[in-house]
């Protein structure tokens, strides 16, 4: 595929993909946003560019986007990659988060690992799921504030990792 066509098809799915992630993790709204629409979306461009039923292990990403990520403190037990990651790192809050959630971006980018055994294409999944990695666990766990839209308040971190998040994971599929 054409490089400037795939970028311009992940920046499309980019926002998409930031809107059904930022609407996942607002107040009262539900998380098959973020858990189902993102995968299924991911999983069905699969299918349209391999033609290869086995992309449907994409739809695995729904576990991985339900695993608890957070870090322990004075009211909640934090999740158990939390725990772990507080006691690895010496009670350090900040890099515990670092290396908890870009453990499940790794996570991530092992749900499309049928595309690279389909396509064989080593480099682009090597460096999109490095970025993954690093977009899930250097920029999700921040407060950039909100934004209103549609009339939700939707947590501005969130549009900006889950769009980076699809895009990576788009040009991982088109490429």
């Amino acid at each position: 595929m054409n490089i400037l066509l795939a970028l311009v098809i992940a920046g499309i799915y980019g926002v998409l993909g930031g809107i059904w992630g930022a609407e996942g993790g607002a107040s009262h709204t539900n998380k098959a946003f973020r858990r189902v629409l993102i995968p299924l979306w991911l999983m069905l461009t699969a299918l349209l560019v391999t033609h290869n039923f086995w992309v449907v292990t994409i739809m695995s990403m729904i576990g991985a986007l339900s695993i608890g990520y957070g870090i322990p403190s004075a009211n909640d037990k934090g999740s158990a990659i939390g725990r772990y990651f507080m006691k690895v790192t010496n009670n350090n809050h900040q890099l515990a988060d670092e290396f908890t959630r870009g453990t499940i971006g790794a996570i991530i980018s092992l749900t499309l690992i049928s595309v690279l055994i389909i396509k064989g294409n080593l480099l682009p999944y090597s460096l999109f799921s490095i970025g993954i990695c690093l977009v899930n666990g250097r920029l999700s766990w921040r407060n950039w504030g909100q934004i209103t839209f549609y009339g939700k308040d939707l947590n501005k971190v969130d549009l900006v990792t889950w769009g980076l998040i699809t895009a990576l994971a788009t040009l991982i599929i088109l490429l």
